[in-house]
């Protein structure tokens, strides 16, 4: 077939092209090594105070007095604890501030005895704290809830309709006798520890 273009072809060879080539580094250069970490430290600051900021002014606590650092960061409150006097500091914090203290970005101490019934009400509006679950006991290796560690109120309900017989009054009546037994010899033996000024493992007894 006969076209009205005019084709002419031609073979090539690799080495009619001309190759550019952009030469990378083998290794970053020092300067961006120290840019790269100067960027890492003030994304870290930045982000370190948008969170410490967000703890302060949480929404329904920051209006809570406290310890100015608690507001900010756990690590206050950890200090304390690890210290080995953190119900008296309790006490004196609310000496300080008053009935509702600040003790945590997330985590409020209450020192009001009639907020007891708005606090352990039967509808289960407030959860117990993580500190509960250590007073677990282990079966086969793994943490069990009882009655009085489980944060759960359908689980604690639910074992407590178990054992709520034995709990009530006229069963604690026909047991009365024997509380009063238990209760003198307890006296009995933290008198005779503290005529000798001796520690006591409360362990042992209770």
């Amino acid at each position: 077939m006969v076209g009205p273009y005019n084709c002419s072809f031609r073979s090539f060879r690799l080495s009619d092209f001309k190759h550019s080539y952009v030469k990378l580094p083998s290794e970053p250069t020092t300067m961006s090594l120290v840019q790269f970490s100067v960027w890492s430290v003030l994304l870290f600051l930045l982000t370190t105070i948008v969170h410490l900021f967000r703890n302060k002014h949480k929404p329904g606590l920051k209006s809570i007095p406290g310890p100015p650092l608690a507001a900010y960061t756990g690590f206050w409150r950890f200090w304390v604890v690890s210290n080995g006097h953190a119900h008296e500091k309790a006490i004196e914090l609310h000496q300080k501030y008053g009935k509702l203290v600040r003790i945590g970005p997330n985590f409020v101490s209450v020192g009001d005895a009639s907020a007891i019934p708005l606090i352990y009400n039967i509808k289960g509006e407030f959860t117990k704290t993580a500190i509960y679950s250590i007073i677990s006991f282990t079966w086969r290796k793994r943490p069990q809830a009882n009655l009085f560690s489980t944060r759960s109120e359908a689980e604690h309900r639910e074992q407590k309709r178990k054992v709520a017989n034995a709990y009530s009054l006229k069963s604690l009546l026909k047991m009365e006798a024997g509380f009063d037994d238990c209760s003198r010899l307890l006296m009995s033996k933290l008198g005779e520890y503290a005529d000798a000024q001796q520690p006591v493992d409360l362990g042992a007894w209770l």
